[in-house]
């Protein structure tokens, strides 16, 4: 599991990336997801709006220069099986951008910093803004996405499971450690900061 920054001001942000070098007794640290800040209003879930801003150069050359970008698409159950057809298992990944409050169940939590982050509600299975508004993220596990994806698609178990483990620690380039279950391989893949 990679840690997401969720969306605060740029200083804070920034520290994010500074701290990505030293990551606190954490001994393999794989990367950072980030969240914003250049969202569309229209689409902002749980993002504090007052963080939101336009692409600016100076702020994301100095994001290329700290970390190691990732593409990822997120897509409904529905076109799981065209997407499985078309591209077999080989080339498909499958991973959960849940937020922190993922597999804790119902109730009010803070996502980001305390000083900077905005309240959600779980509940129902969805991650909310307070005033139900929107949905701040997603809860989704990983034990979820298999089971959706092995029921929605005509992929095998052991497919499914590749496209879970193997091919996101190969998109990562961990895959000489990570990945499988197998003499000398890292057992534990999951950190949360």
């Amino acid at each position: 599991m990679i840690s997401t920054a969720f969306l605060a001001s740029w200083p804070s942000t920034n520290k994010v990336f500074k701290n990505l070098n030293t990551p606190m007794g954490i001994p393999f640290y794989p990367g950072l997801h980030m969240e914003g800040p250049y969202f569309s209003f229209g689409q902002k879930g749980a993002q504090d709006e007052k963080y939101i801003k336009a692409p600016g150069a100076s702020e994301y050359e100095e994001i290329l220069q700290s970390s190691e970008l990732i593409s990822r698409w997120s897509m409904a159950p529905e076109l799981l099986q065209l997407i499985y057809q078309i591209k077999g298992s080989a080339t498909v990944s499958l991973v959960s951008d849940a937020i922190r409050t993922a597999g804790l169940g119902e109730g009010e939590f803070c996502m980001g910093s305390v000083q900077e982050g905005q309240m959600v509600i779980v509940e129902d299975g969805v991650a909310k803004l307070p005033d139900r508004s929107a949905v701040a993220g997603s809860v989704t596990m990983e034990t979820s996405l298999l089971k959706v994806m092995y029921e929605s698609s005509q992929a095998s178990l052991e497919e499914v499971v590749r496209m879970m483990t193997v091919k996101p620690a190969t998109i990562l380039k961990l895959d000489n450690r990570k990945g499988t279950l197998s003499e000398g391989m890292d057992a534990v893949d999951s950190y949360h900061g």
